[in-house]
């Protein structure tokens, strides 16, 4: 009997060590990342749509650190909308799971122009003729300062918006987005019309309609 419970002692003595190891590497795991944020910046576009009385401006995308190409928590879905008196613009992401259709889409953060990246902008209107412009203004910066916060600063972003091009393939126009802020086109029939978003890689050729 004496001898079980000095087992049963080291047993449990062995159980407390190895949570209060599984306990100590969560906390360096967790003040490692906590470093990582502290120091998390980044940049986005924000994308206006409107038409008549109709007005979206919740459609975001750019690089971040800590984020990635792949699906994740900056990545937010889009909500359904009812009704048929409707106007919204989505990031379009067809391989990842469950839905397509993004309001935010955040990329690993990389140095502009190493490397080619494009978005697929979907415009939805209930209105299947409406005349719809888009629009955006420079580029804003982000940086998550001490306290965790997102500190934000509107630029013109000259040098980012002059590698980038906006495709409107079911026209043929291509739209230079650094020269011009806006683009207006009409839904011709139907609810859905899609433009192609491009960052170019140094030295790249213009995109071809």
């Amino acid at each position: 009997m004496k001898y079980a419970k000095q087992i049963k002692i080291v047993v449990l003595l062995l159980v407390i060590g190895l949570a209060a190891g599984v306990y100590a590497a969560d906390n360096v795991k967790a003040e490692r990342s906590a470093k990582k944020v502290k120091g998390q910046k980044g940049w986005y576009i924000r994308l206006v749509t409107t038409s008549d009385d109709l007005k979206d401006n919740h459609t975001v995308f750019g690089y971040l650190k800590g984020a990635s190409d792949q699906k994740d928590k900056y990545d937010s879905e889009a909500l359904s909308v009812g009704g048929s008196h409707y106007l919204y613009t989505t990031i379009d992401h067809p391989e990842f799971a469950r839905t397509s259709e993004y309001r935010s889409d955040y990329r690993a953060s990389r140095k502009v122009g190493k490397k080619s990246d494009t978005w697929i902008i979907v415009v939805h209107s209930g209105d299947a003729y409406a005349d719809v412009t888009l629009s955006w203004d420079g580029i804003t910066r982000v940086k998550k300062n001490r306290k965790g916060d997102f500190v934000e600063k509107h630029k013109r972003g000259k040098k980012i918006l002059g590698k980038m091009r906006l495709l409107d393939k079911e026209n043929n126009i291509k739209i230079n987005v650094k020269a011009e802020n806006s683009y207006t086109f009409n839904m011709n029939g139907n609810n859905e019309h899609t433009l192609t978003w491009i960052l170019m890689k140094d030295g790249e050729d213009e995109p071809v309609m």
